[in-house]
């Protein structure tokens, strides 16, 4: 299938060879115009390369060593190749906060990253790896500290202000990918020659699969263009629904209902277990923070990949709840409406009482206590705490053009702390 824009060939597919593994991928996307191959192939290399997140040693503390020169009793290596060999562990430390792990043996023989001792947020990817060996029965206990990072890091960097007594600062490359490789080769696209195949090889150390790395560099570059396009364009904005109708009726039914299923809780839906966890560690519990993360911030949220996405949207279609159209119901505020001496004019929540509420207190069209609440009110907005930051700004945008139309305006003060 042919996608064209402005009259330009775009990529329809990105497909894996064969030889797939979880270390190594190699990737061809086409077609591209003449030259553009080549720009997207190095943009990705070089985030590939330099801004994937990943896990490394930073520091290490080994029992009666002082520095990084020297001999330790009993050991066939000395400490700089110890140091050289926890270098080379490949973990994955799957929290946000530095982990501490431990080696503590006593026997002889040879002590490998499978000795290593860790909570269940620390994976060793490279069990087989050789730390150290052991000629005698002598204590061997070293204390590693795993952080999370992005590109590299130098000893000192690692060390901070306040060094710490017997530690040794490592050098670190976090990046989980090794190697990138790229190239370009011509194809046709009908009868014509002058298009480009990227083709993409990249090899990481286990502790993402290529597939991923691809998928977050692609994130990553993506990122950092959008300001580009919405410095011109800001894109579509959230719609209310201009046909509700003060008389609330049928919407009114229909608003409870699906009020009910915004404020299910997540396990309802009877995701995945992995789905589940990594939404509840993004502080996700119920159907309407869902709805709303959903719209706003696709595929921002911590390890939660494509196929999880499509797991989502297919429970939310099964429950009737659509992301795109319960998005202003799922951000809705709640709202208390009074001008003067504390008098409450209205309070409410809905689209079947918001949008006819605003037209009569904000604009002042309809009713008599309307057109005295215009003359000066104050509206306190309550939203929930699972809706984003942009979802409210859209809403008060809302407000902000119902005033101006009605040849009034709008100030928004942020609540204060207590009150």
């Amino acid at each position: 299938m042919r996608i064209k824009w402005r009259n330009l060939e775009l990529p329809s597919r990105v497909a894996p060879k064969r030889g797939l593994t979880d270390t190594y991928g190699k990737f061809v996307a086409e077609p591209f115009e003449r030259g553009f191959g080549t720009t997207v192939g190095n943009s990705l290399r070089r985030v590939l390369l330099s801004s994937l997140e990943g896990s490394g040693v930073t520091r290490v503390k080994i029992q009666g060593v002082q520095h990084e020169v020297g001999t330790i009793p009993g050991i066939v290596e000395d400490v700089t190749d110890i140091i050289l060999n926890i270098r080379s562990l490949v973990v994955k430390n799957n929290s946000d906060s530095p982990k501490t792990i431990r080696i503590d043996r006593h026997q002889k023989g040879v002590v490998k990253a499978a000795d290593i001792q860790h909570d269940a947020d620390v994976q060793v990817i490279n069990p087989e790896h050789v730390v150290a060996t052991l000629t005698d029965d002598v204590p061997f206990v070293v204390e590693m500290t795993v952080e999370n990072g992005r590109g590299y890091r130098s000893a000192d960097d690692n060390a901070g202000k306040e060094r710490e007594i017997n530690a040794i600062s490592l050098d670190v490359s976090f990046s989980p990918v090794v190697r990138v490789k790229y190239e370009i080769k011509e194809m046709r696209v009908g009868h014509k020659t002058k298009y480009d195949r990227l083709i993409m090889e990249i090899w990481t150390n286990g502790t993402t699969t290529p597939q991923m790395a691809l998928v977050e560099a692609a994130k990553i570059l993506r990122k950092h263009l959008n300001p580009f396009v919405q410095s011109i364009d800001h894109g579509a904005e959230l719609q209310i629904d201009d046909r509700f109708e003060s008389s609330g009726g049928d919407e009114d039914s229909d608003d409870v209902e699906l009020e009910r299923k915004l404020n299910m809780d997540l396990a309802e839906l009877q995701l995945s277990l992995e789905t589940r966890k990594c939404l509840e560690s993004a502080n996700i519990s119920t159907v309407r923070g869902l709805v709303s993360r959903l719209e706003v911030e696709p595929l921002e949220i911590r390890n939660f990949d494509e196929t999880m996405l499509i797991e989502v949207k297919r429970k939310l279609r099964e429950l009737g709840v659509n992301e795109r159209t319960t998005l202003a119901l799922a951000g809705r505020p709640k709202y208390t409406i009074d001008h003067g001496q504390g008098t409450v004019i209205d309070t409410g929540r809905g689209p079947a009482h918001t949008r006819p509420k605003i037209d009569q207190m904000t604009l002042a069209r309809d009713t008599s206590a309307g057109r005295q609440a215009a003359q000066g009110f104050t509206a306190t907005l309550e939203f929930d705490s699972e809706v984003s930051d942009q979802v409210i700004r859209s809403f008060l945008d809302r407000l902000r053009r119902f005033a101006v139309e009605a040849g009034g305006n709008l100030q928004v003060l942020p609540q204060e702390e207590g009150k």
